[in-house]
């Protein structure tokens, strides 16, 4: 009983990975004195074990999460670049 408990935990793998990058990706933060390179690499690597399940991360959440999560004195950059209607 226990073992078919697990199992049936378990078996779906894919939605629980799912979640646990999704997680992940959103808790992303780039630190005042952080590497922009090691951010978006970071990044990069979740989105690809995301895709490598099927997930795939539109460009609009993509550019929202980036915005998001940057340090505060990028406040003003950031909000240039979302008021642009092209970029």
């Amino acid at each position: 009983m226990l073992e078919k408990i697990l199992h049936d935990l378990f078996e779906n793998n894919n939605a629980t990975r799912k979640i646990l990058l999704k997680n992940k990706l959103n808790n992303f933060h780039l630190e005042e004195d952080g590497s922009m390179n090691d951010y978006l690499n970071q990044i990069q690597g979740v989105l690809n074990q995301l895709a490598s399940i099927g997930v795939i991360v539109g460009d609009s959440e993509l550019i929202t999460q980036i915005l998001s999560t940057h340090p505060n004195s990028w406040e003003v950059l950031t909000v240039g670049l979302m008021y642009k209607t092209t970029l």
